[in-house]
């Protein structure tokens, strides 16, 4: 099951796409995609079934839509709490 991040934090909308922009890595506006296999202790209303134990960045550029290779693992990552604004930098610096 694949769903993209949620932030649910109280400057933004509930339901909005959580993003982060980075000029240093060609203007790409970052996104993470969360699945892989579920942990089913724990979950969201987005997961029910489980949350996601893996993410993986999109990076949206003018020029196209590209994934990293880097995927994130071990730990569990539930969209509906958000994510750190610190695992995006890593997953979209990787090479």
């Amino acid at each position: 099951m694949m769903t993209s991040v949620i932030d649910l934090n109280d400057h933004a909308e509930k339901g909005t796409v959580q993003s982060y922009f980075y000029k240093d890595i060609g203007d790409a506006t970052v996104l993470l995609v969360v699945g892989g296999p579920i942990d089913k202790r724990r979950t969201d209303k987005l997961m029910k079934e489980g949350c996601g134990t893996q993410a993986q960045a999109i990076l949206l550029r003018r020029r196209g839509v590209s994934t990293t290779k880097e995927i994130a693992r071990g730990g569990v990552f539930c969209p509906s709490g958000g994510i750190e604004r610190k695992l995006f930098s890593v997953l979209a610096h990787s090479k």
